[in-house]
């Protein structure tokens, strides 16, 4: 979606909203505001779309007052797909998807699936792979990934994945004991 504002004019009976992919031409009316709103949000667009807009404000027996033209581009429709696997006890290997014009993933870690993430680590671009070696046996893990972008494009938060490493063994010392006898 996209979201508009706009500063209230005077004497507004309503504000008609206009849109297009086009900056020139094309806009078609996609409904309005009451004169006491001036932001609205338009939903369910096509991901990786610059769209243009203008308002026009339509008054009480005055004329009508047209905005400038306004773009934004919607983001792309880009998923992570994080999941988790546990190594036994000792480590937990995390992979996703590759995400164009991303300058590092920065991996963050917590023992509550809500709450509590901190940042462990980053992969590089040329990496949709991560080994956190810093788990306890039989603890779930609870991770999820950002990718940062390059080109001020929004940066891109994956799903939280889970895993619990295993529970360590362990082993009494078997004792030989030999009797004369």
């Amino acid at each position: 979606s996209i979201t508009l504002s706009w500063n209230a004019i005077a004497n507004t009976t309503r504000y008609n909203i206009y849109r297009s992919t086009s900056p020139n031409s094309g806009f078609t009316y996609i409904g309005y505001a009451q004169p006491y709103n001036t932001i609205c949000s338009d939903p369910n667009l096509t991901p990786n779309t610059t769209y243009y807009y203008y308002v026009v404000a339509v008054r009480n027996g005055q004329p009508e007052v047209k905005s400038n033209t306004a773009s934004a581009k919607t983001l792309e429709d880009v998923k992570l797909n994080l999941s988790a696997t546990a190594n036994g006890y000792k480590s937990i290997s995390l992979s996703w998807n590759y995400v164009a014009n991303t300058s590092r993933y920065n991996i963050y870690r917590s023992t509550s699936p809500n709450s509590g993430f901190s940042h462990i680590g980053y992969a590089t671009t040329n990496s949709v792979t991560y080994t956190d070696t810093k788990v306890n046996p039989s603890t779930t893990y609870y991770y999820y990934v950002v990718a940062t972008r390059n080109n001020n494009d929004p940066e891109i938060k994956s799903n939280t994945a889970s895993a619990t490493t295993a529970k360590k063994c362990t082993h009494k010392a078997l004792t030989l004991k030999a009797k004369t006898g």
